[in-house]
């Protein structure tokens, strides 16, 4: 099974697991803006990877906050496309996750390169501690 994690904002983070190996096969910070767009308001970088997941796990928008234009088009393009696909999509608030992982104190892997990345594994994490799924070796 490979799932994709998704961290967005501005910088969005991207971790693509794959469990039947327990690796990272890909982590990446896209930058978001409407140039970076392209179908269903996703950026290039999360659309081509979106047919080849089984799983999306999303930070969902915090509440009480507002988000710029190109991040709620993401959000939602990610959302509309994922069903689209028949994709299985959770999202979840960062008020549920954040707190679990400074508690968990998980270790991260050196390849992680922003923080945006760090974020969408500790994501990854709380889901695949959730749905009890294999540890990221990598």
């Amino acid at each position: 099974m490979r799932i994709l994690s998704i961290d967005p904002g501005e910088r969005t983070g991207i971790i693509i697991f794959d469990s039947s190996t327990e690796s990272i096969i890909k982590n990446e910070t896209l930058s978001i803006s409407r140039e970076s767009m392209i179908e269903e308001s996703i950026p290039e970088g999360i659309f081509l990877e979106l047919g080849s997941v089984d799983v999306i796990v999303m930070e969902d928008k915090p509440r009480y906050s507002t988000w710029d234009y190109s991040i709620e088009m993401l959000f939602l393009g990610i959302v509309k496309y994922s069903r689209k696909l028949n994709k299985t999509l959770e999202l979840i608030f960062p008020g549920i996750w954040k707190p679990i992982s400074k508690v968990m104190g998980w270790n991260i892997p050196k390849s992680l390169t922003s923080q945006h990345e760090i974020d969408a594994y500790k994501l990854l994490r709380y889901y695949m501690m959730i749905n009890k799924i294999g540890e990221p070796v990598k």
